[in-house]
């Protein structure tokens, strides 16, 4: 079972609602977007963490920015899509992590049907990680 660490997000600084960056094995599971993203994604990137530093700071948000994600029966966490017009960043916010904000990893619009089955795959892991269980 892979390892899991939260940090305090040197990204989006809330101060209403904390945001943590999620590690796997040591790795920022962000990073590895973050590398490739291009200049033509950078003032979307930076529009889609503004609408997450908002909704962090209690503001209220366009519906179409902050998106549920529906539930996989497997996954017992509330999972959410911030929506840029190409970029999304996928997130874990859960009554068990008293509602803070965990940023898992970003990825693109084209990308999204796999990015979201990843986000399911990511969060029953961080989950049974949590817990301490491998029955979850």
């Amino acid at each position: 079972m892979p390892s899991f660490k939260i940090e305090v997000s040197e990204t989006v600084a809330s101060s209403t609602k904390k945001v943590f960056d999620l590690y796997r094995d040591g790795k920022l599971l962000s990073a590895k977007f973050l590398k490739k993203i291009d200049r033509s994604w950078e003032t979307d990137y930076s529009k889609t963490l503004a609408w997450l530093q908002k909704f962090a700071d209690g503001e209220l948000i366009p519906e179409q920015k902050r998106k549920e994600l529906v539930k996989n029966k497997s996954v017992m966490l509330k999972l959410f899509e911030y929506r840029g017009k190409l970029i999304r960043i996928y997130t874990i916010e859960d009554e068990i992590f008293d509602n803070d904000i965990i940023m898992v990893f970003s990825g693109t619009k084209k990308t999204q049907g796999n990015d979201i089955d990843s986000l399911n795959d990511i969060a029953k892991e961080y989950y049974k990680y949590y817990l301490g269980k491998d029955n979850v």
